[in-house]
């Protein structure tokens, strides 16, 4: 196993890593992404932190904007509406619709939790998931 300059194993630095995306400060994360970049030699380990950056944009950043949109559109139909005295919310599809959005978002905080489980215990290895779309881009600007 390749070592790092903190001489512990790559492996363990990628894991520590998407590990410490567990703890919901995303400052202990930018802090190991940062020493990274800028001391390590190790590719694997470079790219890896990358993916994690991308992972945790598109899980944490991307996929809940995009599941709080629609109850944010259907805000400002309502907002709209409430102007004629006519209430959405009085009616239940509305209700339900916030519900289902509202599973949706806890059940994505899951599967970020659990990627993120899964790709350190991966890292411990020196592996990964193979996603194409954020690989490809890793690799086109990486190398």
């Amino acid at each position: 196993m390749q070592k790092s300059k903190l001489g512990i194993s790559v492996g363990l630095l990628c894991a520590a890593l998407y590990f410490s995306y567990l703890f919901g400060n995303i400052l202990i994360p930018v802090a190991i992404i940062a020493y990274i970049l800028i001391v390590e030699e190790n590719i694997w380990l470079k790219k890896s932190a990358v993916k994690s950056l991308v992972v945790y944009a598109v899980l944490s950043i991307v996929l809940p904007f995009i599941i709080s949109l629609i109850p944010d559109i259907l805000d400002v139909i309502d907002s709209f509406l409430n102007v004629f005295d006519v209430y959405l919310r009085n009616y239940q599809v509305f209700n339900i619709i916030y519900r289902i959005f509202e599973f949706l978002n806890n059940i994505l905080y899951i599967v970020r939790r659990f990627a993120y489980i899964i790709l350190g215990i991966l890292a411990l290895k020196q592996s990964t998931i193979k996603l194409p779309v954020v690989d490809d881009f890793i690799n086109k600007y990486m190398d």
